[in-house]
């Protein structure tokens, strides 16, 4: 090689996009950050956005959890850094979250949950985004609704009990399925059903939740929050 060349990086690129949510967000200097993804096809993992804050034609000025879209990824074959996130597309927003408190907290569990139990790269994690999302579009409108705080606790009870069922832990589902009058209000138009007593919506949550401790072998850092907003029983 001549004298003063650089070497070059002949490492092929592998340029993608993927449907995915924002998990969180940790700030990298005064421009930059490194954002966790949990998306369809490839599971969780996290990529650096480089101007994320300062950009508004690719990150419309920031990332925040909750954000979904399609996300642009750069990234070199065997390369030990962290892929580039270069954009996002056909962004999705979930603004009926930021005016419903109860509704903002059990979305919070919802994807500190995920975050748990999702491994880095494992395509299995789309199948707890799926959930998330459904959970998501619900809350988003509960405020219409007017569901209020019991409203929250029954969809964040279905969730738990679906991610805690599909990671092969238990039957979780069989505690909402012994549930009628939940299981009802779940399945049914939950604007014309009247909702379970928020006793024995307190009693399944909490028990749901103490669960996902349990098997993951943490407490929930939202936990106290959920003692404080929603009510369920101290852990």
């Amino acid at each position: 090689m001549p004298p003063g060349k650089k070497a070059t990086n002949y490492r092929q690129k592998n340029n993608f996009s993927e449907f995915g949510i924002v998990l969180k967000v940790v700030s990298l200097g005064e421009a930059d950050g490194v954002v966790t993804l949990l998306t369809k096809h490839q599971g969780k993992f996290s990529v650096l956005a480089k101007g994320l804050k300062r950009s508004q034609k690719r990150f419309m000025g920031g990332l925040n959890p909750f954000d979904a879209g399609t996300f642009l990824i750069e990234e070199r074959v065997g390369d030990k850094l962290l892929p580039i996130l270069s954009g996002i597309t056909h962004r999705v927003f979930f603004e009926g979250l930021g005016q419903n408190l109860e509704a903002f907290v059990v979305a919070s569990l919802g994807i500190e949950v995920v975050d748990s139990f999702s491994l880095d790269r494992d395509p299995e994690g789309g199948l707890y985004l799926a959930e998330l999302l459904e959970m998501l579009k619900t809350l988003d409108t509960i405020q219409e609704h007017n569901l209020g705080r019991s409203g929250a606790m029954a969809l964040g009870a279905k969730f738990v009990a679906r991610i805690l069922t599909i990671a092969g832990f238990s039957d979780f589902d069989s505690n909402i399925e012994n549930e009628t009058e939940i299981k009802s209000w779940l399945k049914g138009k939950r604007e014309l059903l009247p909702l379970p007593s928020e006793a024995e919506l307190n009693g399944l949550f909490s028990e749901l939740v103490h669960s996902v401790e349990l098997v993951t072998g943490n407490r929930l850092m939202v936990r106290p929050t959920l003692e404080r907003i929603l009510g369920i029983r101290p852990g």
